[in-house]
């Protein structure tokens, strides 16, 4: 069974999970390739932002295909990977400060390399899963057609 939700309601949800989290699964597919890793982030709203190296599989996954799937325990992202830059670019500076505040350490560590590189993710589609007595439930937060909707999946069997 499929409802409407408030689209505002839904990304404010989104953005609160995110915010409370330092950690995601990052998945790149290159042909027949296929690659998740864990990396840190920084969030500006339902953006998704993190730093690597610019000599890695990731790298070459994400220049040849920008799409992308992330994962934070409950919340599911697709969306499509935009290389940015050099983190220390100073059109870059606001989303690094957030980022030197959330990860002090990473931070310190990449800034100074010249071979790191700002990856920004702008999301497609977000699915928040939580559950409820007997259901299961999917809320979808549809980025591109600015449309929140649920999917309910029940009844939720419990296994006891």
């Amino acid at each position: 069974m499929n409802s409407s939700l408030d689209f505002m309601n839904v990304q404010e949800k989104c953005i609160q999970y995110l915010n409370e989290r330092k950690f995601i699964s990052l998945a790149t597919a290159l042909q027949n390739e296929v690659r998740s890793r864990i990396v840190d982030y920084v969030n500006d709203g339902i953006r998704i932002g993190f730093i690597t190296w610019e000599n890695t599989v990731k790298m070459n996954h994400l220049r040849k295909n920008p799409r992308v799937s992330l994962s934070v325990e409950a919340l599911q992202i697709e969306g499509t990977a935009k290389i940015v830059g050099h983190p220390d670019l100073p059109e870059n500076a606001a989303f690094m400060d957030l980022y030197k505040e959330r990860h002090p350490s990473p931070y310190k560590n990449f800034i100074s390399l010249q071979n790191s590189i700002l990856i920004m993710v702008e999301p497609a589609l977000l699915i928040l899963m939580s559950y409820e007595p007997d259901h299961l439930l999917l809320d979808h937060l549809d980025v591109l057609q600015q449309k929140a909707f649920r999917k309910e999946l029940s009844p939720w069997k419990r296994y006891t």
